[in-house]
Parts: structure tokens; sequence; C-alpha cells
């Protein structure tokens, strides 16, 4: 597996920053980013306790039918400046945007991880799904890409003392770009085998 990392991918953090704009009343068009209720901020899996905090600030109750979050990736606002009219507030969040995804060499029981989770809404089966997910990583990792930004040992004392030989499972970082890359990546693979079956 360590065929997918290099030394700049393992000390490197994804980060992303966004501009969230709340705005009351019906969504305007063309404002490049993506709409949710704010307890459903689209692109955020958790939304972090100080966006909980900013939004009661201004007033906004999160489910509150006629207020929406734009939420709007940093570099697109740059080139596409958001024109929203009844904007309430507007503020930049940077959050940690990666997911942690398994390897599971050592033959035990496979645990579940979030994009596991994913996966396993269109290949119900585990290992099925999550040899899916490898495979895809080995076909990103074949066209030049590197999916892994960093590994860390589910077992770290094994690398110090291992008097069994037994097999070290790792947990790697992959930015949630990548996750939602294997997604689509495989449910278009998944797809086209149904229809050769």
């Amino acid at each position: 597996m360590d065929t997918h990392t290099t030394e700049d991918t393992m000390t490197s953090n994804a980060t992303t920053t966004y501009v969230l704009t709340i705005v009351r009343g019906e969504q305007p068009d063309g404002t490049g980013g993506e709409f949710g209720n704010p307890n459903e901020t689209p692109y955020l899996a958790d939304v972090p306790d100080e966006v909980h905090a900013w939004f009661a600030a201004n007033g906004v109750q999160e489910d509150d039918p006629d207020v929406w979050v734009l939420v709007t990736r940093a570099e697109d606002v740059e080139h596409a400046p958001i024109c929203a009219t009844n904007v309430i507030a507007s503020r930049e969040i940077t959050v940690d945007d990666t997911t942690e995804i398994y390897s599971n060499t050592g033959g035990r029981g496979l645990g579940s991880y979030p994009l596991l989770d994913r996966v396993q809404e269109l290949i119900p089966d585990r290992e099925e799904a999550h040899a899916w997910i490898w495979s895809t990583i080995d076909q990103l990792a074949g066209i030049g890409e590197q999916p892994i930004i960093s590994e860390r040992p589910v077992r770290p004392e094994l690398l110090t003392y291992n008097p069994r030989d037994l097999d070290v499972d790792y947990w790697y970082t992959i930015s949630q770009a990548t996750a939602d890359e294997i997604v689509e990546a495989i449910t278009a693979g998944f797809a086209t085998s149904d229809d050769l079956d």
C-alpha cells in the first residue's frame, strides 16, 4: 500500500476554505455554490460548533424553512462573486477536508469507516465494497494521482515489537474530494458491470 504515498503528501494537510452565506427567502440562481438548510450544510460533513454559534448569533434557527446556507469554495468566489439578495451574513471557514480508510491486510473482521458506508449503499457486501475502494485507489495511483495523504498504524506498538510477525493494518487519510472521486468511479464501474451481466 505504500506505493500510494510520497514524501510530499505524507506531510501535507487537506484543508478547504469555504464562504458560508446565510440567505433568507428563495434560493437565488446562478450563485456558483451549493444550497442547503443550516442543519444540512452542503460540502461540510461535520458542521463545526463555531458555525452553529454563528447561526445563532445571527438569529438563524437551524430548522427555519425560509433560511438557506450557500456554501461556496473560496476559490470559486474569486472567479464568480456571490450575487444573492437578502443576505443575512457571510463568513469564511477553513475545515479539515479529509477522511480515513482502513487497509485490513490481516484478514480480521473488517470494521466500518465513512467511505465504506457510502459505497455499501451501492454494494451492500462489506468485503466487496472495501475491495472496490482499494481497486479504485490503485487505479488513481496508476494514472499518476497521489490519493493517500498520510498513514498511521492501527497498532503502532507492532512496528517496534512484533515477535509473532503479525500483519500491521493502517488507517490511510484521503481528501474528501478523493473520496467523492472514488464513489463516482465505483458508481460508474459498478453500473457498467451490471450492464454486462
